[in-house]
């Protein structure tokens, strides 16, 4: 897949700074986010349900092996991946929702 690398980026970064930080909303920023800019919109692409449960199996793995210290702070059941452009019906909501300071929360938003 080719966002492993980022996922795995992201998830080391949550999982190793977690004395400092007890949640994270992290927004990515992405070239063609609108579906009218091309067929397939990055943005859904990156957020599609393969990756978002990729996202959480290297979640998982990486807490296991590398940060079992976080598994009482950060689930992968408290991890939100979403993603918004200029044409999403609910992109107000979903900008509030991740303004939000949710502890053990990981909401990673992609625009």
């Amino acid at each position: 897949n080719k966002y492993q690398p980022i996922f795995e980026s992201i998830i080391r970064t949550c999982l190793s700074l977690h004395n400092k930080y007890d949640y994270w909303n992290i927004l990515s920023f992405h070239s063609f986010v609108n579906e009218s800019e091309i067929d397939t919109s990055f943005v859904k692409d990156f957020t599609n349900k393969t990756n978002i449960k990729l996202f959480k199996k290297l979640f998982k793995k990486i807490q296991n092996n590398e940060f079992p210290e976080t598994k009482d702070l950060f689930t992968k059941d408290n991890i939100i991946i979403k993603g918004v452009g200029a044409e999403t019906k609910n992109r107000q909501q979903i900008i509030n929702e991740f303004d939000k300071k949710v502890k053990g929360r990981i909401f990673l938003l992609a625009s």
